[in-house]
């Protein structure tokens, strides 16, 4: 799995109050090709992050303590000069009810844990063409 060079300089953020989920994301980003990757360990770091660096995708947990991905995912959305960033649920949560309130809030893509990395792969490809 190669990334296209098409994307490879798109700006992603990977939130996740985890810190291995953290590390095995951006592993798995880095060799797949992308290179322009930042952390957060959580929503409030996150949005911090997000104020400072226009990011193309974020790649979010849910559950989070603080502020969870989808409080995030709102903040987002809410913002003109934001919206317009693609955002990816990569979480636990299953339940149908808040998969249909992530996309009632505008969700990208939304993978539930644990996945596939090619499930991860296709879905990055399919958001940011």
């Amino acid at each position: 799995m190669v990334i296209p060079d098409s994307i490879k300089d798109k700006k992603i953020l990977i939130v996740d109050d985890v810190p291995s989920m953290l590390s095995i994301m951006k592993a798995f980003l880095k060799d797949v090709g992308f290179f322009h990757l930042a952390t957060a360990n959580g929503g409030k770091e996150a949005l911090t992050k997000i104020q400072r660096i226009q990011f193309d995708l974020i790649i979010c947990d849910w559950n989070m303590p603080g502020m969870s991905g989808i409080d995030i995912l709102k903040v987002i959305k809410a913002d003109d000069t934001l919206q317009s960033t693609a955002f990816m649920m990569v979480t636990a949560t299953s339940e149908l009810e808040k998969v249909k309130e992530a996309v009632a809030s505008g969700i990208d893509g939304y993978i539930v844990k644990p996945f596939q990395a090619n499930t991860l792969y296709e879905k990055i490809i399919t958001i940011c063409k």
